[in-house]
C-alpha cells in the first residue's frame, strides 16, 4: 500500500488533522499497482480532484481495483464511473445532488454500507469496515473465511467462540 498525492510530494492533512507524507506524486507513480483506493474528503470537488480522473480512467480500462468511500464515491459518480455498475454512496439524493448530470446510475444504486461490482468498490462515509472487506475480496487478499473472520472481529470487538 502506497499513498499518492498531486504532483508534489508534500504532506497532506486529513479533515481530522492526520498528516500523511505521500510515497508518490502523479508524475512518478509506478505502472505496477493493484488498484486505487480513494478516500473521502472535500478535495474531490476541487481542481485537485480533476487531476485524478485520467488515473481512474486508466485503472478502470485495465480492470484494476477502483475503490471510493464517502465523497470519493461522489467523485466517481461525477465522472460517470458508476453508471453501469452496482454502487452506493452517502445517500442517493446526496450523490445525485453533487455528482451532477454525468451521473445516470440511479437504477444501480444500492442502499448499503459498501458495494462491490467487479473491481469497483464504493462505500458511504460510515462504512469503513465494509469498504475494507470488499477491497480485500476484490484483491483476493485472503480466503473468504479469513476475510469474514477479520471483519467480524473488528465489527463486533471480539472473536466468536467456536
Amino acid at each position: 500500500m502506497c499513498t499518492l498525492s498531486d504532483a508534489y510530494k508534500e504532506p497532506v492533512s486529513s479533515i481530522g488533522g492526520f498528516k500523511v507524507l505521500p510515497d508518490y506524486g502523479l508524475n512518478d507513480m509506478p505502472e505496477n499497482y493493484a488498484g486505487l483506493v480513494l478516500i473521502g474528503g472535500m478535495n474531490w470537488f476541487s481542481p485537485l480532484g480533476e487531476l485524478i480522473v485520467p488515473l481512474v480512467e486508466k485503472a478502470v480500462k485495465e480492470n484494476k481495483l477502483v475503490a471510493g468511500i464517502c465523497n470519493a464515491s461522489v467523485f466517481l459518480g461525477m465522472h460517470g464511473f458508476l453508471n453501469e455498475v452496482k454502487h452506493t454512496s452517502n445517500t442517493l439524493d446526496y450523490l445525485k445532488q453533487y455528482a451532477g448530470d454525468k451521473y445516470t446510475g440511479d437504477s444501480n444504486y444500492i442502499n448499503k454500507q459498501a458495494v462491490r461490482d467487479g473491481n469497483i468498490v464504493t462505500a458511504n462515509g460510515t462504512g469503513q469496515l465494509e469498504f475494507c472487506k470488499e477491497i480485500l475480496y476484490a484483491l483476493e487478499a485472503d480466503t473468504t473465511d479469513a476475510i469474514e473472520e477479520s471483519y467480524l472481529f473488528y465489527k463486533n470487538g471480539f472473536c466468536p467462540e467456536t
